[in-house]
């Protein structure tokens, strides 16, 4: 029985090795690979319209259809009050794009695309490290079934630039 075993376990590793023999030159290009071309996939580009489109789409995804419509507006100051103590009554997801730098170790920060003087926010507890001069774009939802102007249903914040990264060898930063 020893001899039948022995026997089927050359025969099988003979025959795959004639049969790795048999295609080795089959699959190698006559050419060197790597002076092969190789276009590489463009990378893909950031942008905020992308962040807003896929953030609005997650909160679609979420209400369905129990609003209206959602509307993202792109600064604080293009929404006004009857906006936002109206969006019951419009069946409304009112949400506010604030861009903001953090100013400091403390997690203070400056809202900078707002015109005046209310422009303070923290980024103290946000879920990631902020260190000061990190860009952070900030979603405010406002509860949809309530016009009160300060009900808000959630805040999520996301970095989008550490303006102290160094990029290429050369410091950014400012």
């Amino acid at each position: 029985m020893k001899k039948i075993l022995t026997f089927i376990i050359a025969a099988l590793s003979a025959l795959s090795l004639s049969a790795c023999a048999a295609t080795i030159g089959e699959n190698v290009p006559e050419e060197n690979p790597a002076a092969l071309p190789y276009d590489p996939p463009a990378p893909e580009v950031f942008t905020l319209e992308k962040l807003d489109n896929s953030f609005c789409e997650l909160l679609d995804a979420y209400f369905g259809d129990s609003v209206g419509s959602i509307e993202l507006y792109l600064s604080p100051d293009d929404l006004d009050m009857e906006t936002i103590t109206s969006r019951m009554e419009n069946n409304t997801v009112i949400v506010e794009r604030e861009i903001g730098i953090v100013l400091n170790a403390d997690g203070d920060g400056r809202v900078i695309n707002i015109d005046g003087e209310y422009n303070y926010i923290s980024y103290r507890h946000v879920g990631f490290d902020a260190p000061e001069n990190t860009v952070i774009v900030t979603y405010i939802v406002f509860t949809p079934d309530s016009d009160g102007e300060d009900d808000f249903m959630g805040r999520w914040d996301f970095p989008i630039f550490d303006r102290n990264t160094v990029i290429g060898g050369e410091n950014y930063g400012y």
